[in-house]
């Protein structure tokens, strides 16, 4: 199982830091995006200052409380049922919800990515919420450190070619990346 978010949050932190920066990068002016729960992808929103008239929709309480008191966003907080360790919402309330949005982008963080094994989560009620937020923006990024690479949890999630882009850090196995590439994935290591 995957440590607590409050427990992760210092873990490759530089790493985190690099992600969350080129991935705001690719936000513009008057977009709405989601925010999937996440270390890496609170460092997306820690980035989002200076981009005006965003509407950002998110199931992480704490995404939700970094954006709270930003002039420049316009903030829609899924609600459901409540996953303490990821300080998320998750299951099927917040599946129904999720499915009434539209995004420009959705960003997301994953537990596991695996080119023949696809994006994989180990718990149930987020691996349903997380397939339902990748459904709702025709271009989905994945922020995930290098140690994600490789690694196969419990549920199957989707394909890795669900993913539009892939944004890791320049410690990413080679044969890894190889392979996703091979697939077809657009790859950003930053």
């Amino acid at each position: 199982k995957e440590p607590p978010i409050l427990q992760r949050q210092g873990e490759q932190s530089d790493h985190k830091e690099r992600l969350g920066k080129a991935a705001a990068e690719l936000v513009k002016g008057g977009d709405t995006i989601f925010l999937g729960s996440g270390s890496t992808v609170n460092q997306i929103a820690r980035n989002l200052h200076d981009i005006p008239n965003l509407t950002i929709i998110t199931n992480s309480l704490n995404i939700a409380n970094e954006l709270a008191e930003r002039d420049n966003v316009e903030l829609i907080i899924i609600g459901g049922m409540f996953r303490r360790s990821e300080l998320s919402m998750v299951g099927h309330i917040a599946e129904q919800a999720i499915r009434e949005f539209r995004a420009d982008h959705v960003f997301m963080g994953m537990r596991g990515i695996d080119p023949q094994h696809g994006f994989t989560s180990d718990y149930l009620p987020e691996a349903v919420t997380d397939r339902a937020i990748m459904t709702i923006a025709p271009h989905v990024v994945i922020v995930a450190d290098h140690t994600k690479l490789g690694v196969v949890s419990t549920v199957f999630l989707a394909p890795v070619t669900t993913a539009h882009l892939i944004i890791t850090d320049t410690e990413a196995p080679e044969d890894i990346v190889a392979e996703l590439e091979e697939l077809g994935v657009e790859l950003l290591l930053v």
